[in-house]
């Protein structure tokens, strides 16, 4: 299988990397930015280009990687450089396939359910791909390409990928901004943010033994109300920044969420 890959970022990087180490051919790299994609063309030992009048017509499937909002004009953009029985599918988990439906026969989704960063090395075989196509035909490849890229692929269709998108910005994006927030309030104390990290492993074990409801604690879930209030001064002095957060966030666990 050869693969052209269209963006040069964190998916676009791990992706790559995966798909070569998998024995696919990274047959091309494109990029608007010519440094960026001539270092993702090195890295994955491909030639690039930032025109799209030379992309390479030879691969099997092009892979769109790059932020939700520029997928549709990048594939219209594509569509004239390209023999008409071309896969091209992107990897994002709230836009339909339908962005390029318009601009190419065969086309379809391929996202991979995880959290990319530069120089963060991932473990592809514990993810999720999660792949959708209008033609049976092309939802086999994409479904063969999954199961060998990552841990399993599922077929799932575009509302519900939306709501597994959404979940996943509460678990992770939301998460993570939550952990910035305990790290901003310790360090500014002079403790140490790793003094948590016993306390954040035993909340996601914890979760994941039972469930996230059931593990559920805290001042909020036992309507301790004086603690509540004491937390509130304390950010309303320091952190008011944070406050509605706080509020928000312990009336939605007194309201059992």
């Amino acid at each position: 299988m050869t693969v052209t890959i269209l963006g040069t970022g964190n998916i676009a990087h791990h992706l790559g990397l995966r798909m070569r180490n998998r024995g696919m051919k990274i047959a091309q790299v494109y990029g608007r930015n010519e440094a960026r994609a001539a270092a993702l063309g090195q890295l994955l030992e491909t030639d690039h280009t930032t025109e799209l009048e030379k992309i390479n017509t030879r691969s099997d499937i092009y892979v769109i990687a790059v932020s939700d909002g520029a997928i549709e004009g990048l594939g219209h953009l594509l569509s004239p450089y390209l023999p008409a029985d071309k896969l091209v599918v992107h990897t994002s988990g709230t836009v339909s396939f339908r962005v390029l439906s318009n601009s190419f026969r065969h086309c379809g989704v391929l996202y991979p359910l995880q959290t990319f960063s530069l120089g963060r090395p991932i473990d592809f075989t514990q993810i999720p791909i999660f792949v959708d196509a209008p033609h049976e035909a092309d939802l086999n490849i994409l479904e063969r390409m999954g199961n060998l890229i990552g841990h399993r692929a599922y077929r799932l269709p575009e509302e519900k990928r939306l709501a597994l998108h959404v979940a996943a910005v509460f678990v992770n994006n939301f998460t993570n901004y939550l952990l910035a927030i305990g790290e901003k309030i310790v360090t500014t104390e002079d403790l140490p943010f790793d003094i948590l990290s016993p306390l954040i492993a035993e909340t996601v074990a914890k979760a994941m033994a039972l469930s996230p409801q059931q593990a559920q604690t805290g001042p909020a879930k036992r309507h301790d109300l004086g603690t509540l209030q004491r937390h509130e001064t304390f950010l309303a002095e320091h952190f008011p920044e944070y406050l509605p957060i706080y509020q928000a966030i312990s009336a939605a666990i007194a309201n059992k969420i």
